[in-house]
């Protein structure tokens, strides 16, 4: 898997945990998230600033319906699947798996 589907396989994991089974943990999320945004700005990578800042907010707990990015490609993906997964209040364990595979088919990459 590379480096960058592993980033949003992270980001999509962490925040749906912090969202839905682990909320004690959103504080240091929300640092790290913070710390990740930065890090986006300094490359001037305004995609991820976009995600990232969306995510921010929904941790801020804004309601979802409010929140509509305009995100493309795996950024769009990333998003969605965090939305999605939370609506559903599923177990994200369960749905790592496909969330990797779906993200990496993006990139042309196989996950074993």
């Amino acid at each position: 898997m590379s480096d960058q589907a592993n980033i949003f396989q992270i980001i999509a994991t962490n925040t749906i945990a912090t969202m839905t089974r682990f909320p004690d943990k959103r504080d240091e999320w929300r640092a790290n998230l913070i710390e990740l945004q930065e890090q986006a700005k300094a490359l001037n990578d305004q995609e991820m600033e976009t995600l990232l800042k969306v995510i921010i907010e929904l941790v801020d707990g804004i309601d979802l319906a409010q929140l509509k990015p305009t995100l493309t490609g795996i950024f769009s993906e990333c998003w969605n699947f965090i939305v999605e997964t939370i609506r559903l209040q599923q177990d994200p364990t369960v749905l790592v798996g496909h969330a990797a595979n779906n993200l990496a088919i993006t990139h042309g990459e196989e996950i074993y």
